[in-house]
């Protein structure tokens, strides 16, 4: 089928749609009095603004989705959402990192593709109120979740901090009045067990209980092969002097992790309050990656100084500053495109492979109602990681370029919050935010088989606080006005201890001022950097009820993302003479949005269809791009720009046994201007934004048949489509995405009782693969990129009692 022919089959099922926001599915909330059981969908409530509202009365873009509708399309992570919400893009990995938990989302164009730690997501995760900072690690398993909540566009009055493209609200379940337990067990190809269960525990009539676990195991996908031949390998490995873990023998794309999530609640007099606690293992292999050239710079990279050595050609006083070249060995020793294997699921790496991770975490939500009309609410958190990770980038058993990590990091958070209503017309959120970061990244990459090996440690300490607050007046029963705002002050300080440890660049002739530091294995300033940052973000709006099921609204909203240090220094620079480097500065500043958006909620056809649409203007300023400054990745504010598009999604009943879904967005991102110094620009004005496509659509059915016994077999299937996307900022050509159409499809039989049911399914069934992350490095000489995993299929059981 062709893509043109795919799309269309996506809008058929998805019927007419037009722009829209808000994809959601019922959450556990009660059906309303006016629908008979089984005729009109449910209300959907959501959080989005930090009370409990029908989805239907929020004036802003959301989707959203309950733990039946994730499980029916096929969605067990908060990267799979992608796959039913419009013009977003997630994955679960990022250039060149090796961590195969890495949450790297944009919504409306708008994300971080960064890890480290230096960088913050543009696209806020949360966790029961309570955000993730580090991509790495945020991402979630959806399995025993009450609802996920997609926000669209800046959050920045009531979520905050790096919201600025969007956030994602995730809700666990909460104790229930009833002893239970909830049980699953999963096999597939590549040998995959996934486990999972709940327990809900009623303890007294005011305390109970929930205790959930989740596991995952499977066999990775690509597989490391011997080079044919003699060993090109030219004198002794470097070995991973720092994080030395590899997953030896594990097909890279290997998973072993686990989860297990507490929550204990309290519930008397007015108060709830609820401690939870939650704990991560991953032990995963690397994600994949598979070389795509070598001959991106033959004479200038770094790799073509490496062969310059082997060969005898290069100076060899400056090849002598690795001691694991044989210089003069000859060609069988050259690192080229002998190594491209022609199959992406086979490499000729033999380096890093694997991605350790252990996290967990504490909160305690206190909420106090002193009437109806008023209660405050206290959010404290405590989060801590764990992560090593690292990856054989350059396809060899050479070490060209392999790339290892470990991140130490903790943070505490504090928000405090008043809700109430007040003259019978204004309902209002203020409070209070503080929060606090550790983290700790140090990196390990040796390069060119050893002629520069760079070494952190970095040490970065991040000190936010925000005051807030926002209201909605009704003027009238069917017109409101909203007015909402936030100031926050941020401080980053960073200790920059970067070091080069071999003598590569006095070899080569660096003058002294080139260098920071007296000992010129330092590649950064002595002392410790700061940076302070203020901000004010506006939330205003309007919306009015056309009918008792139809709203208009009007919203304009602010956000920023905060700004930082680039870390990653591969040659040296000193602030004192700049002109010496190809990095203009350390720092970087924050980037804004400010969004212009209009929407209509409608439910259609005594509210058996939901249909949701949107049109938008986002203008996009200071934007942050990571950018190759010689060997570095720098951070830089590159541009400014403009975002604008449309979306719609469709719920619709058609029968009391067929359900179908649909979305479509569009974006039109442009770059409006260019902020790099003359000549430097690694890009154009008319370069495309990276993970940014043009066009998204999803289409969903499912239809349960009744059967005399009292049992039912449920049928799914889930269609989604994404335009051609780039997946770096330079635009290079080996990271253009062309466009790609999956498909899920699953069938369950549900005994009569309900207690057991027995479901077979697929992910990507027609077996699409597709690059989702990459990396391009002229100065180094290579290309490479992560694909997705092939087409997958599996049997599950899931019980309750």
């Amino acid at each position: 089928m062709t893509p043109d022919r795919q799309l269309s089959s996506v809008l058929a099922l998805g019927w007419a749609l037009i722009a829209a926001p808000a994809f959601a599915q019922e959450t556990s909330a009660p059906q309303p009095a006016a629908n008979a059981p089984g005729q009109g969908l449910g209300e959907i409530v959501v959080t989005a603004r930090r009370r409990a509202e029908n989805i239907q009365n929020v004036p802003i873009s959301v989707s959203a989705f309950n733990a039946d509708t994730l499980k029916a399309r096929g969605l067990s992570d908060t990267t799979q959402l992608a796959n039913a919400v419009p013009n977003v893009m997630f994955a679960s990995t990022s250039s060149f990192s090796g961590a195969s938990s890495t949450f790297q989302g944009f919504i409306r164009g708008i994300g971080q593709s960064d890890f480290a730690v230096n960088t913050d997501p543009g696209v806020g995760v949360y966790i029961d109120g309570v955000y993730i900072a580090r991509t790495v690690g945020a991402v979630t398993d959806l399995m025993d979740v009450n609802s996920v909540e997609v926000l669209k566009g800046p959050q920045g009055t009531l979520f905050g901090r790096n919201t600025i493209g969007g956030a994602i609200n995730i809700t666990t379940r909460d104790p229930g009045p009833k002893f239970g337990f909830r049980g699953m067990v999963q096999y597939g190809n590549y040998n995959q067990i996934n486990t999972g269960g709940s327990l809900n525990m009623p303890i007294s009539e005011t305390l109970g209980a929930t205790f959930s676990f989740v596991t995952h195991a499977r066999d990775g996908y690509q597989e490391r092969i011997a080079f044919p031949g003699a060993s090109p390998t030219s004198g002794a490995q470097l070995g991973q002097i720092l994080v030395a873990d590899k997953n030896s023998g594990a097909k890279s794309g290997a998973e072993n992790n686990q989860t297990l999530r507490g929550k204990l609640r309290y519930r008397k007099d007015g108060l709830t309050a609820t401690l939870s606690a939650d704990y991560s293992r991953i032990r995963d292999a690397a994600p994949p990656t598979s070389l795509l050239t070598t001959t991106l710079d033959p004479v200038s990279s770094l790799s073509a100084l490496y062969n310059g050595c082997v060969m005898g050609a290069a100076p060899r006083g400056l090849c002598a500053a690795s001691p694991y070249i044989n210089y003069g060995v000859g060609n069988a020793a050259l690192y080229d495109n002998r190594y491209l294997t022609g199959n992406i699921d086979k490499t000729y790496a033999t380096g890093a492979n694997f991605s350790n991770m252990d996290s967990w975490g504490t909160a305690l939500s206190l909420n106090y109602e002193f009437s109806p009309n008023l209660s405050v609410k206290s959010i404290t958190a405590y989060r801590s990681m764990k992560a090593r990770f690292g990856a054989d980038i350059d396809g060899s058993p050479l070490d060209i370029d392999q790339t290892t990590f470990a991140i130490n990091e903790h943070q505490f958070s504090q928000e405090l919050q008043l809700n109430g209503k007040a003259l019978n017309r204004l309902t209002y959120t203020l409070g209070g935010y503080y929060f606090k970061e550790y983290a700790l990244q140090t990196d390990f990459v040796p390069l060119g088989q050893g002629l520069l090996q760079i070494y952190g440690p970095n040490t970065q300490w991040t000190y936010n606080g925000a005051i807030f607050g926002e209201g909605t007046f009704a003027v009238t029963p069917r017109f409101n006005l909203v007015l909402g705002g936030r100031y926050t002050d941020e401080v980053k300080r960073l200790q920059l201890d970067q070091r080069n440890l071999t003598n590569f660049f006095d070899l080569e002739g660096l003058p002294a001022n080139a260098f920071p530091r007296a000992d010129h294995s330092y590649l950064g300033p002595d002392g410790v950097q700061r940076v302070h940052f203020h901000n004010f973000s506006i939330r205003a709006g309007a919306n009015y009820k056309l009918t008792r099921d139809t709203m208009a609204y009007f919203t304009f909203s602010q956000g920023f993302k905060s700004g930082g240090f680039t870390t990653r220094l591969t040659a040296p620079y000193n602030p004192a003479f700049p002109g010496n480097s190809l990095l203009p500065s350390l720092a970087f500043q924050p980037e804004k949005n400010t969004l212009y958006e209009i929407g209509l909620k409608n439910e259609l056809f005594d509210h058996r269809v939901r249909l949701n649409m949107a049109a938008f203007w986002n203008d996009y300023r200071d934007i942050q791009v990571v950018v190759q400054a010689g060997i570095t990745p720098a951070n830089e504010n590159a541009a400014q720009g403009r975002i604008r598009g449309f979306e719609g999604e469709l719920d619709a009943k058609v029968t009391s046994r067929l359900r179908i879904g649909g979305s479509l967005g569009y974006l039109d991102a442009k770059y409006t201007s260019l902020t790099f110094p003359a000549g430097t620009a690694p890009f154009g004005i008319n370069a495309r934004f990276q993970n940014t496509p043009t066009w998204t659509a999803s289409a969903s059915a499912n239809y349960t048949l009744p059967l005399r016994s009292g049992a039912k077999i449920d049928l799914n299937a889930s269609d989604s489509y994404r335009s051609s996307v780039y997946l770096d900022a330079e635009n290079s050509p080996q990271l253009f995405q062309r466009a790609v159409n999956l498909v899920n499809l699953s069938v369950a039989y549900t005994v009569p009782s309900g207690a057991l049911t027995l479901s077979l399914g697929g992910k990507n069934v027609f077996d699409k693969r597709y690059k989702i992350a990459g990396y391009v490095t002229p100065s180094v000489g290579f290309a490479e990129a992560t694909y997705n995993r092939p087409a997958e299929w599996y049997a599950r059981a899931e019980f309750h009692f």
